[in-house]
């Protein structure tokens, strides 16, 4: 297939996708690591609760479930976050 100039460059490796591939080979091969960067979130208990019981709110709500994953929100984000 015959790209355009940018088609080609935008196809290429680029640095931040090398990154993102090292941080996930890093976290697949050692469960343990801790990843102090990368944009990496820490696991935090008490936050991963606070947050796994408002997905299951979530997934419990078939309006909500389907506005999260379909419709976009303003530009100015989310009235009710």
């Amino acid at each position: 297939m015959k790209l355009s100039n940018f088609g080609e460059k935008f196809g290429n490796h680029s640095g931040i996708v090398q990154l993102m591939d090292d941080l996930g080979n890093a976290m697949s091969e050692n469960p343990d690591m801790l990843m102090l960067g990368g944009g990496n979130p820490a696991h935090i208990p008490e936050v991963q609760s606070v947050f796994q019981e408002s997905f299951k709110q979530l997934f419990s709500d078939q309006n909500k479930f389907n506005a999260i994953i379909g419709n976009y929100d303003t530009p100015e984000g989310s009235k009710a976050f």
